[in-house]
C-alpha cells in the first residue's frame, strides 16, 4: 500500500486539487503562517521547499501530517466539509481485530477510489 510517508503525500495533493491550490501555493500559505517577514526570496525557498517534500520519500510523515492538518484547517477546506477519521484506542477491540478492520476500511478505499477513476 505505501509508506506512511506516501500516503500522507498523496492525500495531500488529492486535496489540494480538491481546493484548487498549487502545492507553490500551499508553500506560500504555509510560509505566511510560519513567519512575520514578507521576503520573496524566502517566500519561493518555502514554496520549492514544500513541493520537494510532497515528493520525496524521505520527508517525514510528521511533516506532512501536520501539512495535511493546517490545509484542513485552512477557510478554503473547511468548505468542502471533508471529514477525516481519527481512530481511538479504548480497548474495548482486541489488536487483532483492529488490524483487520484497518485492512478491510483500506481495501474499500481502494475500491471505491479505483471506481471514481473508471
Amino acid at each position: 500500500m505505501g509508506t506512511e510517508t506516501e500516503k500522507l503525500q498523496k492525500e495531500i495533493k488529492i486535496l489540494l486539487k480538491k481546493i484548487g491550490w498549487s502545492q507553490a501555493q500551499l508553500g506560500r500559505e504555509l510560509y505566511y503562517e510560519k513567519s512575520d517577514a514578507d521576503n520573496d526570496d524566502e517566500l519561493q525557498q518555502w514554496q520549492e521547499k514544500v513541493k520537494k517534500q510532497l515528493s520525496r520519500s524521505t520527508t517525514p510523515a510528521e511533516t506532512l501530517q501536520a501539512y495535511l492538518d493546517f490545509t484542513l484547517s485552512h477557510g478554503d477546506a473547511r468548505v468542502l466539509q471533508q471529514v477525516r477519521g481519527q481512530p481511538v484506542k479504548l480497548g474495548f477491540i482486541s489488536n487483532s481485530l483492529t488490524g483487520e478492520i484497518a485492512k478491510l476500511s483500506k481495501e474499500l478505499d481502494r475500491q471505491s477510489n479505483s471506481g471514481r477513476s473508471k
